[in-house]
């Protein structure tokens, strides 16, 4: 049965990733942010056992900051993983985030290969070393048109996140880490996914498919009794990567059409040519 809930935010966009109860009985939040700061900023909120706010930080810059995951560290503050293209090279890296117990700024670390990569941190641990694990996902070189491409990323840092060794893991589909936990004889045991996809027909000459990661790819179809093998890239939606729908939407016996997509979070997006897309309402999907 519940016993309470709690909202926070403004009067935009504000979505929590990952909660941990804290040493004091309350719980530390991690997400993002559209209400304050810039357009999207890492949201921390720390709150008591009942759910009460205590404090709130925003960190970020000018383009995407998020945080996917947050852990207590020994000392008493909080280690933050997610993505960040404010900071590093310009495209998307893997952002590690330290604070003190109030939630103040320590260090920032980020990790990614050329502008050209996209990086994503989805869960970081403390190690028994007292240094970091983190797991997530890369695009090794961003190649437009390809399902393929993305591996496990296992980023190993110091306790200052300083990085010691960096591995990749990957087969013949998409694969991400989710979740990390360092095992008793050292090493490390990862849960993740592989991608999937979402697609219809929206004429007989080929499909158009949605990643959960919000890439546009269509399947040509120049044969109406045979699939296609001709895949190309259309666009990226957005930098959200809970995509979970796609709908197309006809009328006037079929000479006018519209694409919708939702996200996992509740957001909307609406098109009439798959290449450019605007944000509309959210909506609460639970």
């Amino acid at each position: 049965n519940e016993q309470w809930f709690k909202t926070f935010g403004g009067t935009e966009w504000d979505v929590g990733y990952s909660v941990q109860e804290t040493t004091d009985g309350g719980y530390i939040v991690t997400g993002l942010t559209s209400s304050f700061g810039n357009w999207s900023d890492l949201y921390l909120i720390k709150t008591d056992g009942s759910g009460n706010e205590q404090w709130f930080k925003i960190f970020g810059g000018t383009y995407l900051d998020i945080g996917e995951s947050v852990q207590q560290t020994n000392d008493g503050g909080y280690i933050i993983t997610g993505a960040t293209s404010s900071f590093g090279n310009g495209s998307e890296e893997v952002l590690l985030f330290k604070t003190d117990g109030n939630g103040d700024s320590l260090w920032t670390k980020t990790f990614g290969g050329t502008d050209m990569d996209e990086d994503w941190g989805n869960s970081v641990k403390q190690t028994n070393d007292g240094g970091f694990i983190i797991t997530g996902w890369t695009h090794p070189d961003n190649t437009p048109g390809s399902l393929e491409d993305s591996e496990v990323l296992l980023i190993k840092t110091d306790g200052s996140g300083n990085e010691e060794w960096t591995k990749t893991f990957g087969g013949a589909e998409g694969e991400s880490g989710s979740s990390v936990q360092q095992t008793a004889d050292g090493g490390y045991i990862i849960a993740g996914s592989t991608s999937y996809s979402f697609g219809f027909a929206p004429t007989i000459t080929g499909f158009v498919f949605l990643t959960n990661h919000g890439r546009l790819f269509k399947l040509e179809n120049k044969n109406p009794q045979v699939i296609g093998t001709e895949l190309s890239y259309i666009t990226r939606i957005d930098q959200n990567i809970d995509f979970v729908d796609i709908v197309r939407i006809v009328y006037a016996e079929d000479i006018k059409q519209y694409f919708s997509v939702v996200t996992e979070s509740g957001l909307v997006y609406i098109s009439d040519d798959l290449k450019n897309w605007k944000k509309t309402i959210a909506i609460k999907l639970k």
